[in-house]
């Protein structure tokens, strides 16, 4: 396996040729190493189309995520001539989801504490999805009274 100098500066490894087979890197984060193994065996046994992101350690110590592409060349005869993918660093992109579990989580939260119950509608799919930190009949109860006292006073 040969880096493109990109690939190499996102890695943080020099430009090098690994000959054909692709190993698998100490760089891989020890715990996603097993199952990039198996998915890069895949890849280069079992011929399955590979798209994984893993963590990986580069050599000054930051950890990164990266999404590795990778599908096989074939020459006429459908053999395999050899494997050409691309790698990214999705690091920024993985932070991003995290921050947003992170303020869905904070949000559930506090709807919980003040009690607040809401829905949400899709008037083109007709179909309405509700979310209740609060129990329905209480909220339905509290719906009820609040219309009877706007009866009552108009």
């Amino acid at each position: 396996m040969s880096l493109a100098a990109e690939a190499a500066e996102i890695l943080g490894l020099p430009v090098e040729d690994h000959g054909d087979q692709r190993p698998i890197p100490p760089y891989i984060h020890e715990d996603d190493r097993a199952w990039v193994a198996e998915a890069f065996l895949g890849q280069t046994v079992r011929l399955e189309p590979c798209v994984i992101e893993y963590r990986w350690r580069r050599p000054d110590g930051q950890v990164i995520w990266l999404r590795d592409m990778c599908e096989q060349e074939r020459d006429a005869t459908g053999r395999v001539r050899r494997l050409v993918g691309t790698i990214q660093d999705v690091t920024e992109h993985k932070r991003n989801e995290e921050a947003l579990r992170e303020n869905q989580a904070l949000l559930l939260a506090a709807q919980r504490r003040a009690r607040i119950a809401y829905w949400l509608e899709d008037t083109a799919a007709a179909g309405r999805a509700y979310t209740a930190p609060i129990t329905w009949p209480r909220c339905w109860a509290h719906r009820r009274t609040q219309s009877r006292i706007r009866m009552a006073t108009t």
